[in-house]
């Protein structure tokens, strides 16, 4: 996906961000949505501009309305979309993506930082779903599932707990 934005009077070719970019961007857009603080402000707008363009742009260079042309097109930019929270009600877990595709394609976190796209991934999921891993492939024909061992321990834990208190009595 690319996109071109006029941004300080000048065409400038946006493309697709990778997700080091992308933690970036997400992170950057949600101090700017919950900060009332200019300076701040400020500061969030240059971090989205120099996550964004690999040209240097000052916030003060920008014209009228490029700021928010700019915002509206981050999400189609990014490949985000609100309704995939809304519909999972979780947001992004990096470390399971950036796992997930470490183990079934050897790839370095490096390498997803700086190669990875969103709609790349998308794809990868779609191929996936006809063509799924090996080793994703023996856990559900052996019926593996995961047990937080934690969580087992906290709940023993607790009925211990109300056995000595009710031999106390």
């Amino acid at each position: 996906m690319n996109l071109t934005l006029i941004l300080a009077g000048k065409p400038r070719q946006l493309n697709e961000s990778v997700f080091k970019q992308l933690k970036i961007i997400i992170t950057t857009y949600n101090q700017l949505a919950n900060s009332t603080d200019v300076s701040e402000q400020i500061s969030a707008i240059t971090a989205l501009l120099k996550a964004v363009t690999a040209e240097k742009i000052s916030v003060t260079k920008l014209k009228t309305g490029e700021l928010e042309q700019l915002l509206k097109a981050l999400p189609e930019l990014c490949q985000l979309s609100p309704e995939d929270d809304k519909k999972t009600g979780k947001a992004f877990n990096w470390g399971d993506i950036y796992a997930h595709l470490s183990s079934c394609y050897g790839w370095t976190y490096d390498n997803i930082d700086n190669q990875m796209t969103l709609s790349r991934l998308h794809e990868y999921e779609a191929y996936q779903r006809e063509n799924p891993p090996t080793h994703l492939l023996v856990k559900a024909y052996l019926g593996y599932e995961y047990h937080d061992q934690k969580a087992g321990n906290a709940f023993l834990a607790s009925i211990a707990a109300q056995v000595k208190g009710q031999t106390k009595q």
